[in-house]
């Protein structure tokens, strides 16, 4: 069942053990990185499929994890095996021993590359929208249907002379 709801929601599961220095991930973290379940995970392994800035990022969240036991919650970019950038949530967060020291650090990783790609269409639609009604003749303006003003132009402001309560 958790196999299935992981492969669903594309989360996989992993563990980073500070005292033993094994990494174990869950079937579908394999999958999500593109490689077989018999591709080698150490505790570097995984940074491969970060670049640049976002591997600064995990890399971090990891030591902070570990040194001030802050657990973490970001996205950043991602490159599988196969090379298909993807949009990646990275979750974790530290597991204390009994004498308060950090142990472990468990995490998931979530693909939300479709939500991602979804936000920058749905920015790019919206900054479209802005430029169509800015340069359309005269003053426009659209009221919901609780009458709620909810897009006008800049000559709709002018006209009404509502520049001070319109300003950015």
């Amino acid at each position: 069942l958790l196999d299935r709801t992981g492969r669903v929601a594309g989360v996989g599961g992993w563990q980073f053990d500070l005292v033993e220095g094994t990494v174990v991930w869950t079937p579908q973290m394999y999958a999500i990185h593109e490689v077989g379940l018999d591709f080698e995970v150490n505790p570097s392994s995984p940074l491969a499929f970060y670049e640049g800035e976002a591997r600064s990022t995990v890399m971090q969240a990891l030591r902070r994890a570990r040194k001030q036991g802050e657990p973490f919650d970001f996205e950043v970019p991602f490159r599988t095996a196969r090379g298909r950038a993807l949009r990646m949530r990275v979750v974790g967060e530290p597991v204390f021993d009994g004498a308060g020291k950090v142990a472990q650090i468990v995490g998931a990783l979530q693909d939300v590359t479709d939500r991602h790609l979804m936000e920058a269409e749905l920015l790019r639609i919206n900054a479209l929208q802005h430029s169509i009604l800015e340069h359309m003749p005269g003053a426009i303006s659209a009221f919901d249907a609780d009458l709620k003003l909810v897009a006008w132009n800049s000559a709709f402001v002018k006209m009404l002379g509502l520049e001070a309560l319109f300003e950015q």
